[in-house]
């Protein structure tokens, strides 16, 4: 009957060693899964000495540090918020109207090739993300009131770190609010910084002329041969006139042109013969014996003779017997033969 009570307290203290030792095993077995209170207390371990585990790295890290990687130092637990608008490669919008400027990079504004290329980047991994938002102790707003703050991603992790080995963003290149030790990380990542001007537009090429030619050739790479050119004032000569009359038309004072080569006067005359000549008048009636003396050419003197009788103009000389000279007694008779 005395062995009863010594005997139960002894079990009891086995079955608490089997307890102990099982959860000892388990703890070993799957580090991530920080031992229990209650098992720490039955072991002796007290509660401040049981560390949190970093689901990276695998290690045990005490309570109150941080893990490393980007913005390490960066102040509080985190913000996670929801991107509803990406403005370009470093600016977004998050849900409530914020304005989030992220810390420690610089991409190409968006009016640039390059701004537009990091824009799209950019959107690939915030929109409509859920990210975390860090601040960097004493830094809250820049001068446009947009918060500054790392972000961090489910799907690439740090944001600035994804950014920068791209040749649209670099390290931001001014008063930089984020930590030295961030933007040495960030360095090491930016090998070539970044190219934001565009390339300037090549000339425009005129192709009217090819393709008028192409057209009037009738075949695709035989361009029609350039029309002859038209005689100028300066090149001219006998082969380009029509007619004698033009070429005459065309001798200048000086003969610039050389179109009379013997210099008489008379233009081309080897190409196109002499000019036609006005016609000689009929001879005139020899005066003799039988004219009246009062006309010239010879007018017989006989009968009263009227001009259809004489048929050609006369000089009156004399007394107008024959009445030639009509009204106008200018010394001219039958002026209609003229």
């Amino acid at each position: 009957m005395g062995g009863g009570p010594r005997r139960g307290r002894k079990v009891v203290r086995w079955l608490v060693g089997v307890f102990v030792g099982l959860t000892v095993i388990g703890w070993i077995s799957d580090p991530d899964s920080p031992p229990t209170q209650e098992a720490a207390s039955a072991s002796g371990l007290h509660a401040s000495e049981i560390g949190t585990t970093d689901s990276r790295s695998s290690v045990a890290v005490p309570s109150g540090a941080t893990s490393s990687g980007a913005g390490a130092g960066a102040g509080g637990a985190g913000d996670v918020v929801t991107v509803t608008r990406v403005i370009d490669g470093d600016t977004f919008e998050v849900a409530g109207g914020r304005t989030v400027r992220v810390l420690g990079i610089d991409a190409c504004e968006a009016g640039t090739d390059a701004g537009t290329h990091a824009t799209r980047y950019a959107e690939g991994v915030l929109s409509g993300a859920s990210v975390t938002l860090r601040s960097e102790p004493g830094v809250d707003t820049d001068e446009h009131g947009r918060q500054l703050r790392y972000v961090t991603t489910p799907r690439v992790g740090d944001f600035g770190e994804y950014m920068v080995p791209a040749g649209h963003t670099a390290v931001y290149d001014g008063p930089n609010d984020a930590s030295p030790a961030y933007l040495s990380t960030l360095r090491a990542l930016d090998a070539n910084g970044r190219v934001c001007e565009d390339a300037p537009p090549p000339p425009p090429v005129d192709t009217a002329d090819d393709d008028a030619r192409a057209l009037s050739s009738g075949s695709e790479g035989r361009p029609a041969p350039d029309p002859a050119p038209q005689p100028t004032r300066s090149d001219r000569d006998c082969a380009d006139f029509a007619t004698q009359a033009d070429a005459q038309a065309a001798l200048a004072p000086g003969d610039p042109e050389r179109l009379d080569a013997d210099n008489d006067g008379i233009a081309c005359e080897s190409s196109f013969g002499e000019p036609a000549s006005a016609p000689e008048p009929a001879p005139a009636p020899e005066q003799g014996s039988n004219c009246h003396p009062s006309y010239e050419p010879c007018v017989p003197d006989g009968p009263d003779l009227d001009c259809g009788d004489i048929g050609h103009q006369v000089k009156v000389v004399g007394p107008d017997e024959y009445r030639l000279d009509g009204n106008d007694n200018d010394g001219k008779g039958c002026e209609s033969y003229a």
